[in-house]
C-alpha cells in the first residue's frame, strides 16, 4: 500500500514537472509570436525595441543570481508556483503596454520571473531525477521545447486572424496560471538534507563542480543561441536557399534537439553522463562543420539538424550536475546564469567575427565549442548513486518515510 502511493506520488511528480517546463516554453512560445503587433503598438523604431526585448535578458539574468537563495529558503515547490503565477501575469503585461519605456519595464518584470522559475523548475526536476533514479533530465527539457513548438503554433494562429495581443497573451496568462494550480500540489517538495546549512555553507561559485558544468552550459547555450540567430541568413546566404527553405534551418535544428532530448533517458542510462557528453559534443561539432563545409541547402540543414542532436543533453546535464554540486538551488543558479549569458553572447559575437571572416567561418566556432564540450564532458564528475526514495511531494509529508 506504502508502495504504491509511493510510486503514484513519484508519478504525480514527474507530470508535474514536466507540466511547468511546458508551460514555461508555451508562453514563451506566445509571446514571440506577437512581438511584431506589440511592436506596432507602442511604436518603437527597430533600436528602441531591441533594447526594450534586452530587458528580458537584464531581469532574467538579475533574477537568476538570486534564485538559488530563495529556493533554498522557501524550497522549489513554492517558488515554482509563486513564479509560475507571477509569470502569467507578467505575460499578459506586454500586449497592454502604450509605448516603448512601459514595454522595457513590464519585459524586465517578464524576464525576472522566466529566470526565477527556470531555477525553481530545474531543482525540481533534479528531485524527481535523484529519487526515481532514472536520468530524466533531458525529457523535462524536451517538455519545454515541446511547449515552445506548441505556443509559437497557438501564437502564429491566434497573429493569423487578427487576435489582438493584449486578448490573446491574457488568454495565454490565464492558461498558464491554471496549469500551474492544476499540477501545484505534486509538485516535489524538498528533503531537509537538500537545503544548505546556513549562511556559512559554500559559495557556489568558489565549487569546482559548478564550473566544469558552467562550462559545459556555457558551450551548449553559447551554440544554442547562434544556431536559432544564424542559421536561416547563413542558409539564404551562403547556399542560396529561398527564404522559405532558409527559414527551416533552425526548425530542422529545434525538432531534432527535442526528439533527442525524449530519448536522452535511454541514451544516459546506456553510455552513462561523460560518455554522453563526449560523444553530444563530437556530434555537435560534426554537425556544425558538415553545415559550414556545405554548398547545397539540403547538406547544411543535415548539420543543423545533426547539431542539434548532438546539443540536446548538454545543458539539462549540467542543470543536474550543478545541483549534485551544490543541493538546493544555489548550483542550478550559478550554472543558469553562466549558461544564459552564453546564450545571449553567442549572437552578438558571431556577428562580429562575421564581419571579419564571414558566417560561414564564423559559425566554425560553433564547431570548436562541440569539441571542447566534448573534452570539458569527458571529465565530468560522476552522478552520486541514485538513492532509491520515493519523491515526497507537497502537502503530503506522510510520503516522505518511504
Amino acid at each position: 500500500m506504502v508502495l504504491d502511493r509511493s510510486r503514484r506520488s513519484l508519478g504525480g511528480a514527474k507530470v508535474a514537472v514536466a507540466s511547468v517546463f511546458f508551460l514555461n516554453g508555451a508562453v514563451f512560445g506566445n509571446w514571440v509570436t506577437r512581438i511584431p503587433a506589440v511592436s506596432d503598438r507602442t511604436g518603437a523604431s527597430p533600436g528602441s525595441l531591441g533594447l526594450a526585448l534586452l530587458c528580458i535578458a537584464v531581469g532574467s539574468i538579475a533574477a537568476m543570481s538570486l534564485a538559488g537563495r530563495g529556493v533554498d529558503r522557501f524550497g522549489s515547490a513554492r517558488v515554482t508556483v509563486v513564479t509560475g503565477l507571477g509569470t502569467a501575469a507578467a505575460i499578459t503585461l506586454p500586449g497592454l503596454a502604450g509605448d516603448v519605456v512601459v514595454l522595457g519595464a513590464v519585459l524586465f518584470l517578464y524576464g525576472a520571473t522566466f529566470g526565477v522559475l527556470d531555477v525553481a523548475m530545474n531543482v525540481g526536476a533534479v528531485q524527481v531525477v535523484r529519487r526515481s533514479g532514472r536520468p530524466l533530465m533531458p525529457a523535462f527539457h524536451a517538455a519545454f521545447s515541446l511547449g515552445g513548438l506548441a505556443g509559437a503554433g497557438t501564437g502564429a494562429l491566434a497573429a493569423g486572424t487578427g487576435v489582438p495581443p493584449a486578448v490573446h497573451l491574457g488568454l495565454v496568462g490565464a492558461a498558464c496560471a491554471a496549469g500551474v494550480l492544476a499540477v501545484a500540489a505534486r509538485l516535489p517538495a524538498d528533503e531537509p538534507e537538500e537545503r544548505p546549512a546556513g549562511p556559512g555553507s559554500r559559495s557556489a561559485w568558489r565549487h569546482r563542480d559548478v564550473w566544469v558544468f558552467g562550462l559545459i552550459a556555457l558551450f551548449a547555450a553559447f551554440s544554442e543561441g547562434a544556431m536559432a540567430d544564424w542559421t536561416a541568413l547563413f542558409l539564404r546566404d551562403e547556399t542560396g536557399a529561398g527564404d522559405g527553405v532558409a527559414a527551416l534551418g533552425y526548425a530542422a535544428f529545434a525538432l531534432s534537439m527535442t526528439v533527442a532530448r525524449l530519448a536522452g533517458e535511454q541514451l544516459l542510462s546506456r553510455l552513462g553522463r561523460a560518455r554522453t557528453l563526449a560523444a553530444s559534443g563530437v556530434v555537435a561539432a560534426a554537425g556544425v562543420l558538415l553545415a559550414v563545409l556545405a554548398a547545397a541547402p539540403a547538406a547544411a540543414l543535415t548539420g543543423f539538424a545533426l547539431a542539434g542532436l548532438g546539443l540536446a543533453s548538454a545543458f539539462p546535464v549540467a542543470m543536474q550536475g550543478a545541483a549534485e554540486a551544490v543541493p538546493g538551488g544555489r548550483g542550478v543558479s550559478a550554472v543558469s546564469v553562466i549558461g544564459y549569458g552564453g546564450f545571449l553572447a553567442g549572437p552578438p559575437l558571431i556577428g562580429l567575427l562575421a564581419e571579419v571572416v564571414t558566417l560561414r567561418w564564423a559559425l566554425g566556432v560553433v564547431a570548436l565549442l562541440g569539441l571542447l564540450g566534448a573534452v570539458v564532458g569527458a571529465r565530468a564528475p560522476r552522478p552520486p548513486a541514485p538513492a532509491g526514495t520515493a519523491v515526497p511531494v507537497a502537502r503530503e509529508p506522510a510520503d516522505r518515510a518511504g
